[in-house]
């Protein structure tokens, strides 16, 4: 059975082009200011003309916004391979109830109408408590301060600047994510520049930027541009700093793409891009493809040299299509992955993941959703100095995203009784590998009011 289903992936690969995650569609806030894409007004157009399109403030004005995310998780675990002398009772009563309360909020300023000030952040549950103020000796007197990291749950999502100069070359300084493409699921182009990956079981989340410099190009009359970057290392070495830069084309309905990344004693990067639809528009496809000299492994173990490296590349492809009559999304991505000295416990190998919405089931107030991902080169993992509340855990050291199981299956029914409330449940699988047994949870999630202003 594992030799056919990596038979039918494979045969995939011959439809492999290249693309990467478009973190536009996150941003909520940003719809008015399209992220990667530049439009132009002309002097005498008129700002009710601007606002009513949404491209422009009025010049001087300041947007402020946000959402909250309000809701409470229980996972009931009902029966655990591992511990199967275990009695149901006993799995019940190690049950976990995740509250949620966190916030984020934006500020969109445009002081001119060629400057962009933006900054979005935001707090997570539980909070930081209250902490004394120390104070600072300062010859008779004191100042007080609160010290860096009081507030353990706040964070900067983005912070940046846009300016431009000639209406040509357009650029953002500062913290903020890269889209560098459309993978769904499974992004490597995404991940060349972000600090963080896409989560395939949350792929709607926003992932996390770096501070850098971009510059866009437009090439007047067309819809093709050139993005450059400067990422600089945290280090504060200027010899390692990164440089990136890719071309974006428009051709025959197709966006396509080509760039590459190079930082100093790392492994350099070329990319490529692409999306469109098959069928008159009805089926979307996206691709991308990230080829890569020598692992970061080698490269560690030999900075200085540029000889026994080794190629490798990750290559993924996704399609989706949705039926308006009964309103049901079918979306599928197939990765493939060559680099087992850097993911081995990460994506290497045939990966695949799959999701089924339906938007209605017989009435609004109903819907479903089925998801699958499965990871078939992936060994069982020891998990036991790992701490996290979930299937998918994020690395603090570099951010990348670690999967430890081979499958994780779920389906869940949603019920929307009221507005403002909605609640999901279903049954959770999860296998350490092909040849055990699930664990089973049951999860039941309840959204309590939140939402954007």
């Amino acid at each position: 059975m594992k030799k056919l289903c990596l038979s039918a992936l494979c045969a995939l690969m011959s439809i492999v082009a290249v693309c990467a995650q478009s973190d536009d569609d996150f941003f909520f806030d940003d719809d008015l200011f399209a992220d990667d894409v530049v439009v132009t007004t002309s002097e005498n157009s008129s700002s009710s003309s601007d606002l009513k399109h949404g491209v422009l403030f009025e010049n001087g004005s300041v947007k402020l916004g946000g959402s909250i995310d309000t809701s409470l998780g229980l996972i009931v675990p009902l029966y655990v391979a591992d511990s199967s002398d275990t009695s149901l009772g006993d799995n019940i009563y190690s049950s976990t109830l995740t509250p949620t309360a966190d916030a984020l909020l934006y500020v969109d300023a445009r002081p001119t109408q060629n400057l962009r000030l933006y900054t979005k952040f935001g707090w997570k549950y539980p909070y930081q408590q209250a902490v004394a103020i120390p104070e600072i000796p300062l010859g008779m007197f004191s100042i007080p301060y609160i010290p860096l990291g009081s507030f353990g749950t706040f964070y900067v999502k983005e912070l940046f600047t846009d300016f431009s100069v000639a209406d040509r070359v357009f650029f953002r300084f500062g913290q903020h994510t890269v889209s560098w493409g459309t993978g769904y699921f499974f992004s490597p182009v995404s991940d060349m520049i972000n600090s963080s990956a896409v989560d395939p079981e949350n792929p709607t989340a926003q992932v996390n930027g770096a501070l850098n410099l971009r510059a866009q190009i437009v090439f007047p009359g067309t819809q093709n541009c050139l993005w450059a970057y400067i990422v600089p290392a945290s280090s504060g070495n200027a010899r390692d700093t990164a440089l990136a830069a890719k071309g974006e084309f428009v051709v025959g309905g197709w966006e396509l793409g080509a760039g590459a990344l190079y930082k100093y004693q790392t492994a350099p990067k070329v990319m490529f891009t692409a999306s469109g639809s098959l069928f008159s528009g009805k089926v979307a496809v996206f691709c991308e493809t990230v080829l890569q000299y020598g692992t970061q492994t080698e490269w560690s173990a030999d900075a200085d040299s540029w000889e026994d490296k080794t190629f490798t590349v990750q290559a993924t492809a996704g399609t989706s299509y949705t039926w308006k009559d009964p309103q049901i999304t079918v979306m599928a991505q197939y990765l493939f992955d060559s680099n087992k000295d850097d993911h081995q416990y990460l994506s290497y190998g045939n990966n695949l993941a799959l999701t089924v919405l339906f938007s209605k089931v017989g009435t609004e107030k109903l819907s479903a959703n089925l998801m699958g991902l499965f990871y078939f080169n992936k060994d069982a993992v020891d998990m036991s100095n790992a701490s996290a509340s979930n299937s998918y855990l994020t690395l603090a050291t570099n951010g990348i995203a670690f999967m430890p199981y081979s499958v994780i299956a779920s389906a869940s029914l949603s019920y929307n009784p009221v507005k403002n409330i909605s609640v999901s449940a279903g049954p959770y699988f999860t296998w350490q590998s092909f040849s055990t047994n699930p664990d089973v949870s049951f999860k039941l999630t309840a959204t309590l009011g939140g939402g954007s202003f």
